[in-house]
C-alpha cells in the first residue's frame, strides 16, 4: 500500500479542528478522548500523548465514549479494546494538506467487548475478535487480516467500505470468522489476497451476506478461491476478479445464494449451482472494466476502482444498482474519511500584536 507521503503535520492546529468536528457528539453527552503520539504533541484534559497515547486514552474510557487518533508519521502500537467505544481515525487517503494516516497494531489489535466501532483506521496488524462478542463495526479501515480468536459463537459483525487483505501472509484466510459466528455483514469492500495456490478467502458460515464487494486476484488466471467454510448466506451485487466465485471443497460450500455478481479473470470464472447452492443472475467472464484496477495483492491510491461506460457490472445488480463497491446503498469512498475533513488551513507564520489572523479554510462534510 502506497499512501500519500506525509508531510510535516500541524498538529496544534488540528487539535483546534478536532473540537470542531466533535462538537455533535459533545452535545449528546459523551465523552471523548483524543490520542496523540505526534511529536512534540502537547497533553490536556482528556488528551494523551507518547507512545502509549492510545491505550491510555482506551484506560480513560467509559462505556460509549468516544476516541480520536490523531493521524500522525508513528504507529500507535498494538491495542486491546476491552469497552464499548467509538474509534475514529483520520481515514485512509484523506484529501487535505499534511495527509498522515492513524496507524494502530504493529503485529495485532484485539477486540474484547461487544458493541465497538473502528473507523478510519489503518490497521497494520492482525484484528483478533475475543471471545463471543457482538455489535462491531470496521467501516473505511484498511484491514491486514480478521481472526475469531477462540472459535467462539459471534454475532452481527459487519464490514463495510474497508480496504481487506493488505500484506497478509501467504497461506492465510483474510477473514476467518469461525463457522459458529452469524450476522457477519461483509459489503461494499475492496478485498485482496496473497495467495497463489487453490485457498479460500473469507471462513465463515451460518447466513453470512456478501454484498457489492470486489474481490481481487493477484494475478490473472488464478485459482484461489472467493470462500472456504460458508453455508446458508446471501453472495449478491460482488465483482470478482481474478478470484474464484466458489469455494475450495464442495461439501464445504452449501445452500447459498448468488445473484447479481459478476465474475471474470479466474481458473473458472463459474458460480456453483450444486450442494444447495443457487445461481440466478450471474455474469460469468465478463471484464468489469475498472478505469484502473489490476490484479495484484495491495491497494494503492493512483487505483480508480469505478467502471467504464459499457461494463456489464453496471445496472445490473438487484434492482438495477451498480455491481461492486461503488454500487448499493453505502458506496465505497476512495478517500476513506469517516468524520467531516479540513482539507486545507492556511495560517501566516506570524502576525503583528493586536493583528487580526487570516485563516483560510477548505472542508468536506461527510
Amino acid at each position: 500500500m502506497n499512501p500519500r507521503q506525509p508531510r510535516s503535520p500541524h498538529w496544534k492546529v488540528l487539535l483546534t479542528a478536532v473540537g470542531v468536528l466533535f462538537t455533535f457528539y459533545a452535545a449528546n453527552s459523551q465523552t471523548i478522548y483524543i490520542a496523540n503520539n505526534n511529536p512534540g504533541a502537547v497533553g490536556g484534559t482528556n488528551v494523551f500523548t507518547g507512545g502509549t497515547a492510545f491505550n491510555d486514552a482506551i484506560a480513560a474510557a467509559s462505556n460509549g465514549d468516544i476516541i480520536y487518533v490523531v493521524p500522525s508519521p508513528n504507529n500507535y502500537g498494538d491495542i486491546g479494546v476491552n469497552k464499548s467505544v467509538t474509534i475514529y481515525g483520520g481515514g485512509f487517503n484523506p484529501d487535505k494538506d499534511n495527509a498522515l494516516f492513524s496507524m494502530v497494531g504493529v503485529t495485532r489489535i484485539d477486540i474484547f467487548s461487544s458493541n465497538v466501532r473502528l473507523s478510519g483506521l489503518t490497521i497494520s496488524g492482525i484484528t483478533y475478535l475475543n471471545g463471543a462478542i457482538n455489535n462491531v463495526m470496521f467501516d473505511e479501515c484498511v484491514i491486514r487480516q480478521v481472526v475469531n480468536n477462540g472459535g467462539a459463537s459471534q454475532g452481527n459483525i459487519m464490514f463495510q467500505r474497508n480496504i481487506i487483505g493488505q500484506g497478509i501472509a501467504m497461506g492465510q484466510y483474510v477473514m476467518n470468522m469461525g463457522v459458529v459466528s452469524s450476522g457477519i455483514v461483509i459489503s461494499n469492500n475492496i478485498i485482496y489476497t496473497n495467495q497463489s495456490t487453490s485457498f479460500g478467502l473469507i471462513n465463515t458460515s451460518n447466513g453470512t451476506t456478501v454484498e457489492n464487494n470486489i474481490f481481487i486476484g493477484h494475478v490473472a488466471g488464478s485459482n484461489t478461491k472467493a470462500f472456504d467454510n460458508f453455508n446458508n448466506g446471501t453472495i449478491k451485487n460482488n465483482i470478482f476478479f481474478g478470484i474464484e466465485p466458489n469455494s475450495i471443497g464442495n461439501g464445504t460450500f452449501l445452500n447459498n445464494n448468488l445473484e447479481f455478481n459478476l465474475s471474470f479473470g479466474a481458473a473458472n470464472n463459474t458460480f456453483p449451482t450444486g450442494n444447495g447452492n443457487t445461481s440466478v443472475n450471474n455474469i460469468e467472464n465478463s471484464d468489469p472494466l475498472f478505469v484502473n484496477l489490476p490484479y495484484a495483492t495491495a491497494y494503492v491510491f493512483t487505483n480508480d476502482p469505478s467502471l467504464q461506460v459499457g461494463s456489464m457490472a453496471i445496472g445490473n445488480g438487484e434492482s438495477g444498482i451498480d455491481m461492486g463497491a461503488l454500487g448499493g446503498g453505502a458506496p465505497f469512498d476512495v478517500e476513506g474519511t469517516p468524520l467531516p475533513l479540513v482539507q486545507v488551513l492556511d495560517l501566516p507564520p506570524t502576525i503583528a500584536q493586536g493583528k487580526d489572523l487570516p485563516v483560510n479554510i477548505k472542508g468536506k462534510g461527510n
